[in-house]
């Protein structure tokens, strides 16, 4: 197993996706509607230190923005873990991994999902400023807050962390007051990589690296097109549909939800094994 303290001389917080979309999929879950994924066709949000997520107000400005100019934005860095924004001060106080500037967990806009950091950003800047996106300065270029009014979900996110912790570590127990401290910020170093535990299921909205791997399978199983399914890690509509399609073909109950009985059934056809990272 890889602790977070293992990864921070890897230069890239996409080595904590697991633990990462593990918290995000927790706020989710716990409080909807807070936040809403990147989902549009002139947005570039890739790569696996990308949590594509915005709060609303700050996703739904973005849009407006990028449909006025009509081109792709393509985002480096969007919503942020106080996991990952651990490993990135932890890079600048080191002098590492060329980072320049990062505020303390969960300090960082990114932390609440009202920061971007893009390409092009001097293309965009007059364009994102129309939107009530602010450039943040020279300092740091590629870097976007967005100003329309928005709630801090840091201390938020430190909370479903602290509670997931106590989840799996019940005999080491911390508390649950979403403040960063000396005693959360230890759990985190040691806190496994890929994230606590097995996933009993997969079903609609979650965002993983078994979705993504579920997707895979899928394609293979029923002959669809990266077109028809897209590999996105995304348990979206198309990806239900794909599985009540599978269910209903091998006589499962086709209730859209993948468990074990799926799983193996999906292991059967495509003669591949499905890897719980």
């Amino acid at each position: 197993m890889v602790e977070v303290s293992e990864t921070i001389n890897g230069c890239s917080t996409g080595q904590i996706q697991g633990l990462s979309l593990q918290v995000l999929e927790k706020i989710i879950a716990d409080h909807p509607g807070k936040l809403s994924r990147i989902d549009h066709e002139l947005i570039v949000c890739e790569g696996a230190q990308n949590n594509p997520y915005l709060q609303t107000k700050a996703y739904e400005a973005l849009v407006r923005a990028v449909e006025k100019r009509g081109i792709k934005l393509h985002i480096n860095s969007c919503l942020r873990t106080p996991m990952q924004q651990y490993m990135l001060r932890r890079q600048f106080e080191l002098g590492i991994c060329g980072i320049r500037a990062a505020a303390p967990p969960p300090k960082s806009n990114h932390n609440s999902g009202l920061a971007i950091d893009i390409q092009d950003s001097v293309g965009w800047r007059r364009t994102l400023q129309a939107h009530q996106w602010r450039w943040i300065g020279a300092f740091d270029p590629m870097h976007y807050d967005f100003k329309g009014g928005g709630e801090n979900l840091g201390s938020l996110q430190v909370q479903a962390f602290q509670e997931l912790w106590n989840e799996f570590n019940p005999q080491d127990k911390i508390a649950t007051d979403g403040i960063w401290g000396s005693a959360t910020a230890a759990r985190v170093r040691k806190s496994p990589a890929q994230g606590f535990g097995n996933p009993p299921v997969l079903k609609k909205e979650m965002f993983s690296q078994e979705v993504g791997q579920l997707q895979l399978l899928l394609r293979k199983a029923l002959g669809l097109t990266p077109e028809q399914l897209a590999a996105d890690m995304h348990f979206g509509s198309a990806t239900f549909k794909a599985v009540v399609q599978f269910q209903e073909k091998y006589d499962l109950a086709a209730d859209g939800i993948v468990g074990p009985s799926t799983i193996a059934k999906l292991e059967e056809v495509t003669g591949e094994k499905f890897v719980v990272t």
